[in-house]
């Protein structure tokens, strides 16, 4: 299930807010600990860029020749 901020109490909201800033929340049920809040790792990584690579890979004349080594396949 999936909650947007604006719909949680002010009390949870406040508990977000110290998550952001690195710390995690045990929430317990007498002494049972039932959930735990903690900081995700980023879902929204940056969007690659085409041609981000340029210059770094070398594609050398006869790249896609056929290797003697598989002469006897062909």
């Amino acid at each position: 299930m999936t909650i947007q901020v604006k719909d949680l109490s002010p009390q949870l909201i406040g508990l977000l807010e110290r998550v952001k800033n690195g710390e995690e929340i045990i929430i317990q049920d007498a002494d049972l600990s039932v959930a735990k809040i903690s900081a995700m790792k980023n879902t929204n990584p940056k969007q690659r860029m085409l041609g981000g690579e340029e210059n770094v890979v070398k594609m050398l004349n006869g790249f896609d020749e056929p290797l003697s080594d598989f002469a006897e396949y062909q």
